[in-house]
């Protein structure tokens, strides 16, 4: 019962995040041969408004055969002065006992990460977010799309202040 509520409540939440409110959004179909560490995903988006927060995600497509729990990847960030940020993530695409988390229909699986809500651009400009994938192998086979999508964040209701 508890897991079937967190699946609807996670398509529900893909429904919501998905459409004409996003800034940004982009999908990288990745060689069928498999993603390896040169196959580096890079997303390149404009920021204009400074004084608006933003919601970031990514939607990945997957074998139901890949072989792993998660994907560790390796963003980096290149803001608008130039300034460049890493960081090492653990994408969870399976929970501990080896169940898809997300959506499979036959042999394709989809999840929806959040990986940022409400954050805040201090520079307006260009930036640019590149994925590699920092597994113990490459190249690693079964995954298929990785999508960023950006969107303004939910004004507060004025209630809630």
């Amino acid at each position: 019962m508890i897991k079937e509520l967190i699946t609807a409540a996670s398509i529900l939440l893909a429904l919501a995040s998905c459409g004409p409110g996003n800034i940004y959004e982009k999908a990288v179909e990745l060689p069928k041969e498999g993603w390896s560490y040169q196959d580096t995903v890079c997303f390149h988006f404009a920021i204009k408004d400074t004084s608006a927060h933003y919601d970031f995600w990514l939607d990945i497509d997957h074998d139901a055969t890949y072989a792993f729990q998660n994907v560790y990847t390796q963003f980096h960030t290149t803001y608008p002065d130039g300034t460049k940020k890493d960081q090492t993530l653990s994408l969870e695409l399976a929970d501990k006992n080896g169940l898809w988390n997300g959506t499979c229909h036959g042999d394709r699986c989809s999840i929806h990460i959040p990986l940022q809500s409400n954050a805040y651009f201090n520079q307006s400009g260009s930036y640019t977010i590149c994925l590699e994938q920092y597994m113990r192998e490459s190249p690693i086979t079964g995954i298929r799309k990785i999508q960023l999508a950006i969107a303004k964040s939910p004004e507060p209701d004025e209630s809630s202040r």
